[in-house]
């Protein structure tokens, strides 16, 4: 192996390929609540991305979603929400 040519995890993988940002999880997620998070990321990506300068904090619209699920009665336990990590850059244009 010469240099260059090291293994990539996924997450560095998909950076270096251009993506900007992923979310991803640590363990799986039950399918409740693995349904129920990007529907609240979206909708908190929408209203976060009202303002007038056109960028989205996706670290506070990770912690909403995580914040809603969490406020379910069936996903309070960390076990649902926890897992969601956001790697690269946490704004988005």
């Amino acid at each position: 192996m010469s240099t260059g040519d090291e293994y990539l995890g996924l997450i560095s993988g998909l950076l270096c390929g251009g993506a900007a940002s992923m979310i991803g999880v640590s363990w799986p997620i039950p399918s409740a609540a693995g349904r129920a998070f990007p529907d609240a990321l979206y909708a908190n990506m929408k209203s976060l991305g009202l303002g007038g300068d056109g960028l989205i904090n996706l670290a506070e619209a990770l912690q909403e979603a995580a914040l809603s699920i969490m406020d379910d009665p069936n996903t309070t336990a960390p076990y649902y929400w926890e897992g969601f990590c956001l790697c690269g850059s946490w704004i988005l244009r």
